[in-house]
């Protein structure tokens, strides 16, 4: 099975390059470069290409911290998704 046709098959590549990581998480390319090399953010190599996972960015996106909340605002991590579209 080819890569693109498994990438049709499941929705999402397994891996990313530099630009496709920045382009998945809305985030620029060097952020993504110094979370690699401060070691925040896991990356293998294959060959001359640095791949991370999707795996590894999905953790390393769950682990970044929480924005704290100001007075008045609301909490929405707690609603469920159902409830957050009632709620508008």
């Amino acid at each position: 099975m080819s890569y693109s046709r498994s990438k049709q098959l499941f929705g999402q590549p397994l891996a990313y390059g530099y630009d496709q990581a920045a382009q998945a998480t809305g985030l620029g390319t060097t952020f993504i470069k110094n979370a690699i090399l401060n070691g925040e953010l896991k990356a293998r190599i294959a060959g001359d290409r640095v791949l991370i996972l999707r795996c590894d960015l999905e953790a390393w996106l769950e682990a970044l911290p929480l924005k704290p909340l100001r007075n008045g605002e609301a909490d929405l991590s707690k609603d469920e998704p159902s409830e957050r579209k009632a709620a508008k």
